[in-house]
């Protein structure tokens, strides 16, 4: 009675020895010569499992949601040379998701660098499956798509995809991948989705702000616009910059504007000449009572006092201003030229003068004015058909702007210098005109020098 129960023992006792010998694959696939448990791990170099099992003290090597395999960590959800479990290998062209080799991914993640053979299931492409249902995948020990053995190296799709092979991506917040395969955010740029739209958006470090403008990230209390400076005329020159007054000019605070380097802010800066003041921020010092500026004597004095270092006393009955401008009688054509002299002792003055031209066909007619004398070329004119200081359009073309000489052109077709019939017009024609004649350096020394300009027609 004993008999059989004892062989029906050692019967099973040979069965339990060749399942854990090896014999064969649990999944019916070929003895791939090396030991493994039922799983499909195989056992290492140093006697360890893969697998994720512990090491000799008792804990595991890899973080939390990996696994030890050949040596080396990886996660097995997403691992395509260990896709489920270790030495499972995806097909070409396929990727692992959710340990499971297939041609597409888990919502919300999209496949990118899609193989032709993906597609819905039904035209050329699989939903996916467990390896050996379709997913192409290899049991352990298996060689990879290329021939090659498993590396124990992250698949390519773990680092967004190599450049050919297919992977998964959420494009709703993937920075290598937002909104389409591919695009890739920028330096401190994240990948956000906001109301439907998935952009690359500005996300600053500690210490910056985000400068829409310019689309960067720019250190605090620096300007991203010219909108961000305090003084309406300041300009930001680039994002991350510093406001700063246009070129030539300089911040003055009493009017919070950018002015001119040659006008004042305050009184204080009219120092260099005594008694002279700045009225108006932006303007220019000027003396009190109509008085003039003797830079000389860095003084204010009277317009018929002496302004030069020998002492010589410079007499100038002309106007110094377009208001008072010295008047001279109409002109005639062909009469005879009118001469007229004056002097500008410093920087800043002027003379006026005011003549009329005809503006009668003539063949005779032609409009001149030029400096008979200009000691050193110290003196240029500018020519204004009003107190406003409207320039005039000068014949040989631009504004009547420091000018040395001026002379009216004739129009039969193109401007031409003389008239050959009465059928011309003058370029331009004018009538009235205010002369100013000035110093023509900013720079220039004072001095008692005396020009004289010849006036015709």
């Amino acid at each position: 009675m004993h008999k059989p129960r004892a062989l029906l023992a050692v019967a099973l006792a040979l069965l339990v020895g060749l399942a854990v010998g090896g014999g064969g694959c649990a999944n019916g696939g070929s003895d791939t010569g090396s030991s493994g448990d039922d799983d499909g791990s195989a056992v290492d170099a140093t006697g360890g499992h893969e697998g994720g099992e512990a090491s000799a003290d008792g804990t595991s090597p890899c973080s939390s949601g990996q696994t030890l395999c050949g040596g080396t960590c990886t996660t097995l959800g997403t691992d395509g040379k260990n896709c489920g479990k270790c030495g499972v290998v995806c097909g070409a062209n396929q990727v692992c998701n959710g340990g499971t080799c297939g041609y597409s991914c888990t919502p919300p993640e999209t496949l990118c660098n899609a193989p032709p053979e993906a597609g819905p299931p039904g035209e050329g492409g699989t939903e996916g499956g467990a390896p050996g249902e379709g997913g192409g995948a290899g049991e352990a020990g298996e060689g990879d798509a290329s021939g090659g053995g498993d590396s124990g190296q992250p698949p390519a799709q773990d680092a967004g995809g190599d450049g050919g092979a297919p992977y998964c991506a959420n494009l709703t917040n993937d920075n290598n991948n937002c909104g389409a395969c591919g695009n890739a955010c920028g330096v401190d740029h994240v990948c956000n989705t906001v109301n439907g739209i998935t952009a690359c958006g500005l996300s600053c470090p500690s210490g910056q702000q985000a400068c829409i403008a310019g689309n960067v990230c720019i250190p605090v209390n620096t300007c991203c616009s010219s909108g961000d400076c305090a003084v309406p005329s300041e300009i930001c020159p680039q994002p991350g910059g510093t406001c700063q007054c246009p070129g030539g000019e300089t911040l003055c605070t009493a009017s919070n504007s950018c002015i001119g380097s040659n006008d004042c802010c305050t009184s204080a800066d009219c120092a260099a000449v005594s008694g002279a003041t700045c009225p108006t921020p932006g303007q220019a010092c000027q003396c009190p009572n109509g008085d003039k500026a003797c830079l000389s004597t860095k003084s204010c004095v009277a317009q018929t006092a002496c302004c030069t270092a020998a002492g010589a006393c410079c007499s100038d009955p002309l106007g110094k201003s377009c208001g008072v401008a010295t008047v001279q009688a109409a002109l005639t054509v062909g009469g005879t030229p009118v001469s007229v002299s004056g002097l500008s002792t410093a920087t800043g003055e002027e003379d006026w003068i005011q003549v009329t031209f005809n503006t009668e066909t003539n063949v005779a007619f032609h409009g001149h004015i030029l400096f008979a004398t200009n000691p050193n070329n110290e003196f240029v004119f500018d020519l204004a058909s009003d107190c406003k200081g409207t320039l005039l359009t000068c014949g040989e073309g631009g504004n009547c702007q420091a000018k040395t000489e001026w002379e009216e052109y004739y129009e039969q077709g193109p401007p031409i210098p003389n008239p050959t019939s009465l059928t011309w017009a003058p370029v331009p024609a004018v009538g009235l005109v205010n002369i100013r004649v000035y110093r023509a350096s900013a720079s220039a020394s004072p001095t008692c020098d005396q020009w004289t300009l010849t006036i015709s027609e």
